[in-house]
């Protein structure tokens, strides 16, 4: 199977925005939330 340079491009920008979720979704792991005075505060684990 051959992809022309437009789905290459597109399969590129994808996997790239994939990456990125992902990095959010273990930044947001290593996020500690506590809610205080009803409001939701993160704070960095240690």
């Amino acid at each position: 199977m051959s992809w022309t340079p437009e789905q290459i491009s597109e399969k590129q920008k994808s996997l790239i925005q994939n990456i990125q979720r992902l990095g959010d979704v273990e930044a947001l792991e290593l996020t500690d939330f506590r809610q205080q005075d009803g409001l939701i505060h993160p704070l960095l684990s240690t």
